[in-house]
């Protein structure tokens, strides 16, 4: 078994929408003030994630995740104790 965590797999990716299954990550930035919104409201930060697969083997050359964070809805039942 791999114990190489900088890469992830993508079965969706992959038998979705005909793209590469195996992404590396590459790079990480922020945006203060939310880039996205949710329901038309932007939230304090957040957090894209970049990776890019190992080949480029079809059009889809990139995967990102966005992470949101905000600070004044904090739900303490998400917290453990």
């Amino acid at each position: 078994m791999s114990t190489d965590k900088s890469y992830f797999t993508s079965t969706f990716a992959k038998e979705t929408l005909g793209a590469n299954k195996k992404f590396q990550s590459v790079q990480f930035h922020f945006h203060a003030g939310s880039e996205h919104t949710i329901d038309g409201k932007r939230f304090d930060l957040e957090m894209h994630t970049v990776h890019y697969p190992p080949k480029v083997e079809t059009a889809a050359i990139a995967a990102a995740l966005g992470i949101i964070f905000d600070t004044k809805n904090y739900d303490k039942s998400v917290t453990p104790e």
